[in-house]
C-alpha cells in the first residue's frame, strides 16, 4: 500500500490532460478559481527553486545586482513563483502564461512588471522576449500532460548571453519524456552550458523533481 498523500482532484485530473493548448487553456480557466488552495501545503517547488537559485548567485555573481536582474517566469500561474521571487529581493519580474484566467490572478499580485497571456511556450514564435532577460524561471511547467521537452530551446532564446535559464522537471514527467537528450542536445550544440542540475528535490507531496540550471553561452 502507497504511503502517498492523496492529491486534490484537480492536480490528479491536470496530470491526466493530453497536451494540447485548447485542453489546457479550457482546463485552467475553471481551475485558476481554486488553484491556490489546492495547491496550499502541497507545492514546496517554488520555494525550493528560487532559494536554489538564489544561492548559485550567491557563490558566482554580485548580490548587489539582485534587484536589477531582469527576470521572466514562464508558466507563471496565479504567481506563486513570482511571489518568492519577489521576497527573495527580485525587482523586475515579468511573466507570461497561456490561461487568461490565471494571469488575472497574477495581476492582482501586483508583483510582475508585465503579464502577457495566450503564450504558448510549445511554439517558436516568441521574438519579442528573445535575449531580453538575465533570469528565465520555468517551475512546474514540464510535467505530465502539458508542454514537451523541446520547448526547452524556445526558454533559452529567451536569456542574454550569459543570462540563467532555470527550469523543474517532474520525477514522472522526466522518466517517461525525452526531456534528458533535449538538455544533452542543447549543451552538446555550444547555445548553453549545463551548471547545475538537482536531482530527486522537493517539489510536491507526492512527487520529487530534477532541477535544471543553463547558462547561456
Amino acid at each position: 500500500m502507497s504511503d502517498k498523500p492523496k492529491l486534490p482532484e484537480n492536480i490528479s485530473q491536470a496530470l491526466q490532460l493530453d497536451g494540447s493548448s485548447k485542453a489546457i487553456r479550457e482546463y485552467y480557466a475553471k481551475w485558476s478559481e481554486t488553484y491556490d488552495s489546492d495547491l496550499q501545503g502541497d507545492h514546496v517547488a517554488p520555494l525550493h527553486m528560487v532559494n536554489v537559485l538564489v544561492r548559485w548567485l550567491a557563490e558566482h555573481r554580485p548580490q548587489s545586482e539582485l534587484a536589477k536582474y531582469r527576470v521572466i517566469d514562464v508558466g507563471c500561474g496565479t504567481g506563486l513563483v513570482g511571489a518568492v521571487l519577489k521576497n527573495q529581493g527580485f525587482k523586475i519580474i515579468d511573466g507570461v502564461d497561456l490561461s487568461p484566467e490565471m494571469i488575472d490572478k497574477a495581476r492582482g499580485l501586483g508583483i510582475y512588471r508585465e503579464l502577457t497571456a495566450d503564450v504558448d511556450i510549445n511554439l517558436n514564435s516568441h521574438s519579442r522576449w528573445r535575449n531580453q532577460y538575465d533570469i528565465v524561471i520555468c517551475c512546474g511547467v514540464f510535467t505530465l500532460g502539458h508542454v514537451r521537452p523541446e520547448s526547452l530551446n524556445n526558454m533559452l532564446q529567451f536569456a542574454k548571453p550569459g543570462g540563467l535559464v532555470m527550469t523543474s522537471t517532474r520525477q514522472a514527467y522526466y522518466e517517461s519524456t525525452n526531456y534528458q537528450q533535449v538538455s544533452d542536445a542543447a549543451v552538446a550544440s555550444g547555445d548553453a552550458s549545463l551548471v547545475l542540475h538537482i536531482e530527486n528535490a522537493p517539489y510536491t507531496r507526492d512527487s520529487d523533481a530534477h532541477y535544471w540550471l543553463y547558462q547561456i553561452s
